[in-house]
């Protein structure tokens, strides 16, 4: 499998340690598993294969450095190219977002808090770990100190 490699980005060692592991019982279990809990989500999102870090880079130099909003990347990433929405739920959500994103458009693009986004007017706060549409920033948690 890995003589099949002839991407230059491609470690030809790395790719033939990870495919042994992906022939592993062990790996097939837990691919089986997400691939079940995968399919119990009601809002899927259409951003493929591309990483949310790498969709706020291209969509940050799209609006000349200006980073997207939560909003901004769940309108973008639950929307499919044709401009139709992945299902009717997030229809609902985008809706919502987009009517808070036109009225709270005086809020600094720039600002980080996410306490009181338009994201968290619609969705409601986050749980502790990773914060939706960012990638891999993640909220403080309750193992970095005291409360």
């Amino acid at each position: 499998m890995a003589a099949k490699i002839d991407d230059p980005h491609v470690d030809k060692q790395q790719f033939l340690v990870i495919t042994t592991y992906w022939l592993t019982d062990k790996a097939k279990e837990q691919s089986e598993t997400n691939r079940t809990n995968h399919s119990k989500s009601d809002e899927p999102h259409c951003a493929g294969t591309r990483s949310f870090p790498t969709i706020i880079q291209t969509v940050t130099k799209e609006s000349n450095a200006i980073p997207p909003s939560r909003a901004e990347m769940y309108i973008r990433t639950y929307t499919r190219k044709d401009g139709s929405v992945v299902n009717e739920k997030a229809t609902s959500v985008l809706e919502l977002m987009k009517k808070g994103l036109s009225e709270n458009n005086s809020q600094d693009p720039k600002r980080c808090s996410w306490k009181n986004d338009v994201y968290s007017q619609v969705k409601g706060l986050e749980k502790r770990g990773p914060i939706c549409c960012m990638g891999t920033i993640s909220t403080s948690s309750s193992k970095s100190g005291p409360s």
